[in-house]
């Protein structure tokens, strides 16, 4: 897996732990969530949509696929965190 996509309507620490898991793998981590100031959506997101419709227009207009490469090329040359 390159990309965790993370939905979080409410907090959750089982999803913050994927998140938390995803990230120090070096996997982009995109969440939907209106929970901007959770320190794990917050510090371990690569892009943050408040929700679906902004996920989807980002998609739709090809940012999020932009984004998404320079992550995924970034993140290859980094060895993973244990």
């Amino acid at each position: 897996m390159d990309v965790l996509l993370a939905f979080v309507p409410e907090a959750s620490m089982g999803t913050a732990i994927e998140i938390w898991e995803a990230h120090q793998n070096g996997r982009a981590v995109i969440t939907i969530s209106r929970l901007i100031h959770n320190w794990s959506v917050q510090f371990l997101s690569d892009e943050v949509y408040t929700d679906v419709e902004q996920f989807e227009a980002a998609l739709v207009s090809g940012r999020l696929g932009r984004r998404l490469q320079g992550i995924l090329a970034k993140s290859k040359s980094k060895p993973p965190v244990r």
